[in-house]
């Protein structure tokens, strides 16, 4: 079983635990493989960068996982040069279709996901920008034309924010 952190399947602010039952998992990676043949590592790789943080897949998750896929027909493996790579079979695509709908579901929720943490990001960033003020402003006694300068860089980071918000 794969273990991940998913934030906001609840609601925005609600950080539960979940995990994908094996056949979840083999879904998922049948789903990469329909895309092109891979390697466990280039498995890890795509869905770290498919999931952006919010699950963590790692080889110990793959591998077995792999194997069983291939035991069961939904995969094969083949040797490319000192590499192992599986492509899907097309009993793991018959496997895939059956569970189409699941499949979408999950990448919908990976995608609300990444949302709000791409929000809580920038939410950061503002908090951020509000300490280095504050620091600056506490640390240096900054000069009247350096203070006007900043008072209209955030009234001008306001305005676009707002145009790009509404």
């Amino acid at each position: 079983m794969c273990r991940g952190r998913w934030h906001g399947w609840r609601g925005e602010d609600e950080r539960t635990e979940r995990t994908l039952t094996d056949r979840g998992f083999a879904s998922l990676i049948l789903d990469l493989l329909k895309e092109r043949k891979a390697s466990g590592f280039d498995l890890v790789q795509t869905l770290e960068d498919k999931l952006k943080g919010l699950f963590t897949v790692s080889p110990a998750d793959i591998y077995p996982l792999l194997r069983l896929l291939e035991d069961q027909g939904f995969a094969v493996s083949e040797k490319e040069g000192d590499r192992t790579v599986y492509r899907i079979t097309e009993d793991g695509q018959k496997y895939l279709d059956e569970r189409a709908e699941d499949l979408a579901g999950f990448w919908e929720r990976v995608s609300a996901g990444r949302y709000r943490l791409e929000i809580r990001e920038l939410a950061w960033e503002i908090k951020s920008l509000s300490w280095t003020l504050h620091e600056q402003a506490t640390e240096n006694v900054l000069p009247p034309e350096r203070l006007q300068r900043l008072r209209e860089l955030i009234e001008q980071a306001r305005k676009e924010f707002d145009e790009l918000a509404s």
